[in-house]
């Protein structure tokens, strides 16, 4: 047909299209990015096997997304069948049926694979806790294999990994350093990769360590009672030294992920130096490229003085109506759902779990269904917003009597952010209205998406 193959790799292998995981992270999620924001080679196509490949949600998230990846310019390009698909099939009523028919094909065939699957794995539970015995690999740790010979499961050698982590961390180490080490001697992941501070915690925490199996024990034990208690201990401690009050409030807390790697970015206090930045999670792990940090007062300023001043309807607010609490409402059940989302996903990203991937598919439901509800919601209230009232919300937080001049509003804003208090009423605020920043520390790329689906992306200047 003429194209030519990029020379840029694309690869997702293992990850869900049931879930729309694929959509979210991984390859797929960087082709359709760069396609929304022009940056691939013209006239590029999208080569898939067939339409499952792309989505096997149900239909009104699968066609949603091949619509707009169709709008943006790319063709896609289904083996199956050999048919090709371009931006007039979108407005093409037997290209639509045909995309609607073979989205919602995929969707059931996955559903009922699903369901079977579950099935099977409950009848394995039942037997077990009956004291039966049954291979249950897909639901096993990954130090442990399944030995058909013996009909029993034996610990491969992940299980000195698993005994170091325990040994270190009961001597004092912190799971930082253990990471690092892991890191620094190039020792992979239970799935390949870098190790991460998340994987480490939730091996320490798991009692399949201890011979646990779904309240039963079935599993080989490869620490030591006494051990994994210790380990509680200790990890309750830390848990709890975590959640101490810092003097300076991160008003982005939960917002900000590392453009490159796409973990979360954390806010880092200078030691010997009275100022504070940003730094990626992974780059203090070893597991990133992206070594540079960024001044929390540059970021919060552009955000105040640049974003909000090009976008200024991002920020209206409701007042004393019933529809503009429950937007609110939203919002908040969004960000939880968001923030246990990333928890999973980085979770997942290391250590394959039946129930964590059963826990993230509800998640995404539940997202799915909050996301129809806001836009509802926002239909309903947006004639009657207007700027004042939007500025009104936030000029509570400062002592300005005038806010009607916006730039003299949001100048006002940064001279206000060294007051705790105001810091403090301020963070959520952003949150309610600021989906996620994506910061490139190299090159100070920013892009912010907003809960309302406005996405601003340009570079830092200082």
């Amino acid at each position: 047909m003429g194209w030519q193959l990029s020379p840029l790799t694309f690869q997702d292998l293992g990850v869900s299209a049931f879930t729309g995981k694929n959509r979210l992270t991984g390859a797929l999620a960087e082709f359709i990015r760069l396609a929304k924001t022009g940056k691939l080679s013209p006239n590029p196509v999208l080569i898939l096997e067939a339409w499952d490949r792309f989505s096997r949600q149900d239909l009104d998230e699968s066609e949603k997304a091949v619509l707009e990846l169709l709008r943006s310019g790319v063709a896609i390009h289904i083996g199956f069948g050999n048919r090709t698909f371009t931006r007039a099939s979108t407005k093409d009523l037997a290209a639509r049926v045909e995309i609607l028919v073979a989205m919602k094909g995929a969707f059931d065939y996955s559903a009922n694979l699903s369901r079977r699957v579950k099935n099977a794995k409950s009848r394995k539970i039942s037997i077990i806790a009956d004291g039966g015995t049954s291979n249950v690999r897909e639901m096993a740790p990954g130090w442990l294999d399944w030995n058909n010979i013996l009909n029993r499961f034996e610990t491969n050698e992940k299980a000195n990994l698993v005994r170091e982590i325990f040994t270190k961390y009961n001597a004092g180490a912190s799971i930082v350093s253990i990471v690092k080490d892991f890191n620094r001697r190039g020792t992979p992941a239970f799935r390949g990769g870098k190790w991460h501070t998340a994987s480490v915690r939730y091996i320490l925490g798991a009692k399949t360590t201890i011979g646990d199996f779904k309240g039963h024990s079935y599993f080989p034990r490869i620490i030591s009672q006494q051990e994994f208690d210790r380990a509680q201990v200790t990890l309750e401690k830390n848990r709890n030294r975590r959640g101490r009050s810092s003097n300076l409030v991160n008003l982005f807390r939960g917002l900000i992920f590392c453009w490159e790697c796409g973990f979360a970015v954390t806010m880092t206090r200078s030691k010997g130096r009275n100022y504070s930045y940003y730094r990626c999670t992974h780059t203090i792990r070893g597991a990133c490229t992206q070594r540079l940090s960024l001044r929390i007062n540059l970021l919060e300023e552009d955000f105040f003085v640049f974003v909000l001043r090009q976008h200024p309807e991002i920020v209206v607010r409701k007042h004393n109506q019933p529809a503009g609490t429950e937007l609110d409402s939203l919002r908040l059940q969004k960000l939880e759902n968001d923030k246990k989302k990333r928890s999973l996903l980085n979770l997942l990203s290391d250590y394959d779990d039946t129930v964590l991937r059963s826990k993230y598919a509800d998640l995404t439901k539940d997202s799915e269904a909050i996301d129809r509800k806001i836009i509802e919601t926002t239909t309903a209230i947006n004639d009657s917003n207007n700027l004042p009232n939007a500025l009104g919300n936030l000029q509570e937080l400062i002592d300005d009597e005038d806010s009607s001049d916006l730039d003299k509003f949001l100048g006002s804003m940064v001279a206000a952010l060294g007051d705790r208090e105001t810091r403090v009423k301020l963070a959520p605020v952003i949150g309610s209205i600021v989906k996620r920043i994506d910061v490139n520390l190299t090159t100070l790329a920013i892009r912010t998406t907003f809960v309302n689906g406005n996405v601003d992306e340009h570079h830092i200047i200082h």
